[in-house]
């Protein structure tokens, strides 16, 4: 099922605020004295760059509108984009199925 532009244009503004609102919010304790290699920090760090594709897609787009940049490294910037949401839509998915999987044990 495709999405119409105007439904797509409104989720990536929405998800773009929510990401630049969460990148703006101070860091919790707990996170700035969690280890360089906690699962923490990795999570942290795996959306940060997440955003920072997105973001660096967006921007490329729009150079490509303007006429700034080439087609090619517009469909590059959204190839990675796509892959970028795909793997965090994968990431989403199995998260809640384990979560609905620890609600359903026995305790």
């Amino acid at each position: 099922m495709a999405l119409s532009p105007p439904l797509l244009n409104g989720s990536v503004n929405g998800a773009y605020g929510v990401s630049k609102r969460l990148s703006q919010m101070p860091a919790e304790t707990s996170e700035a004295n969690a280890p360089k290699g906690s699962f923490t920090a990795l999570v942290k760090e795996a959306a940060e760059d997440a955003v920072a594709t997105i973001r660096n897609a967006d921007v490329a787009m729009q150079a490509g509108l303007r006429g700034e940049i080439g087609t090619q490294k517009v469909v590059e910037a959204t190839m990675s984009a796509e892959a970028t949401i795909s793997t965090i839509t994968a990431t989403r998915d199995k998260l809640v199925e384990a979560y609905q999987q620890i609600l359903r044990m026995p305790i």
